[in-house]
């Protein structure tokens, strides 16, 4: 079987390291146990409601979910719980940010450019269709590593406008 275009161009990719993978997934349950102590912060506007009360707008009025999953049932309870969980996920973003710098993998990840801008050109003109063919990229390309170094700036000012609050 005759190895295609893709598939030369995958071979030397390497997997992600471990830690990354571990920071990464980390994320995922902090980042959506955040959303539901930030709905609990929402829906204790007095203007919505009665504290406690359930909502015609929320999604699930007929199923509310299970007292520990309330995060206290109250203002301050949901506030103490966004703020740990923000805690822990500023030092997971720390633990991330620090292994990048001490490894060089800012280097392959972080959008730097002089080497990423043409790239980032090309891979938007092929994805409006105004260029035929792909350009070449390692293991991310222009517009990948765009987003990336965007994401964390984003984060960082989260963090930021958190702890304003």
């Amino acid at each position: 079987m005759e190895a295609t275009h893709e598939d030369e161009r995958w071979q030397g990719r390497r997997a992600q390291p471990w830690l990354i993978r571990l920071t990464h997934w980390l994320n995922v349950p902090l980042l959506l146990l955040m959303a539901g102590s930030g709905l609990q912060i929402f829906t204790a506007y007095p203007a919505l409601g009665p504290r406690g009360a359930l909502y015609g707008w929320y999604p699930w009025q007929e199923m509310p979910p299970p007292a520990w999953a309330r995060f206290g049932d109250w203002l301050a309870g949901g506030r103490h719980w966004h703020f740990a969980l923000g805690w822990l996920l500023v030092l997971n973003g720390v633990l991330y940010l620090s292994y990048m710098a001490a490894r060089g993998e800012w280097r392959r990840r972080l959008f730097l450019p002089r080497r990423d801008t043409r790239d980032a050109l090309l891979r938007l003109a092929y994805y409006l269709r105004l260029r035929r063919t792909p350009p070449l990229t390692d293991l991310y390309n222009g517009l990948q590593r765009l987003a990336y170094s965007v994401i964390i700036v984003i984060a960082m000012v989260e963090v930021l406008s958190g702890l304003a609050i």
